[in-house]
């Protein structure tokens, strides 16, 4: 949410004003308290740059909303309702699709798994290479584990009226993981 003003108190009471009605408006599509975050307020001074001065013009108070779609069919209905509630003032900078996998935990074992058997079978051809036997594994250790997901962009200012019908493809996420073994 985004609103500029004359006054500190003109441009926070707008951006409340249009925050309040997309919090209402997310919670009337179906989302949950716990989905929905502020990640960032902030106030500054608006200048106009004319002939190479600097005059103050008003302020721009901001607040910037995490907010997690369990159901990726329902995001263009949320962006819908979040323009119409917040009029000029809704800003939309991105559309982060990140399916919420309840329980990682076997993703990421099959991710280890893969690695490690990654690992091994480099690490026996290697010892076929040099002519000698893979030995016994003296070492494991992990570098990493991480999930890759496809983002989408949207627009940073998108007009009213233009999301109802917008396609969402959620794609794939992957799980990583990186080990390194010593043979």
């Amino acid at each position: 949410m985004e609103a500029v003003a004359k006054t500190t108190r003109a441009a926070l009471k707008a951006q409340n004003t249009a925050s309040a009605a997309l919090v209402k408006a997310v919670h009337a599509q179906g989302i949950a308290d716990r989905d929905v975050r502020t990640e960032n307020v902030s106030l500054s001074p608006v200048h106009d740059y004319t002939d190479g001065t600097s005059t103050p013009k008003g302020y721009r108070a901001a607040q910037s909303f995490a907010i997690k779609v369990r159901e990726p069919a329902a995001t263009g209905a949320l962006l819908q309702a979040i323009t119409d509630a917040t009029d000029d003032a809704g800003r939309i900078n991105s559309v982060v699709l990140d399916l919420d996998l309840d329980d990682r935990r076997p993703l990421q074992a099959r991710a280890r798994k893969a690695a490690h058997d990654d690992a091994h079978a480099k690490a026996a051809q290697y010892a076929r290479l040099s002519g000698l036997h893979l030995g016994r594994l003296v070492s494991l250790s992990e570098g990493g584990t991480g999930y890759l997901a496809p983002a989408a962009p949207v627009a940073a200012h998108a007009p009213a009226g233009g999301f109802v019908g917008a396609p969402v493809a959620p794609g794939e996420i992957k799980a990583t993981a990186t080990v390194t073994a010593v043979y």
